[in-house]
């Protein structure tokens, strides 16, 4: 009884590793048109915040979250339609 045979010669992958360039010019930066600040709450995290904003939109449309001057926090949106959908809730 023969074994079968095992290619031991990884394939390569069909994909070539995307340049600087290329991400660069097609990557969007987060636009302050899709922010929402919030007044910080004291002692509060970062994974705080994003699990309670998780729980009224889901995870994948936020882009960047961070906490600014003043005593703020800051979450940015992918897109105007998601930012009115938080800002309904």
């Amino acid at each position: 009884m023969e074994k079968p045979l095992i290619n031991p010669i990884p394939q390569k992958s069909s994909t070539a590793p995307k340049s600087y360039a290329h991400i660069a010019t097609t990557s969007t930066l987060p636009r302050r048109e899709y922010a929402v600040l919030f007044e910080r709450v004291p002692d509060a995290k970062t994974i705080d915040y994003l699990w309670a904003l998780s729980k009224i939109i889901d995870p994948k449309f936020i882009t960047d979250f961070s906490f600014i001057s003043h005593n703020r926090a800051c979450v940015y949106l992918t897109s105007e339609d998601k930012f009115r959908e938080i800002i309904n809730e």
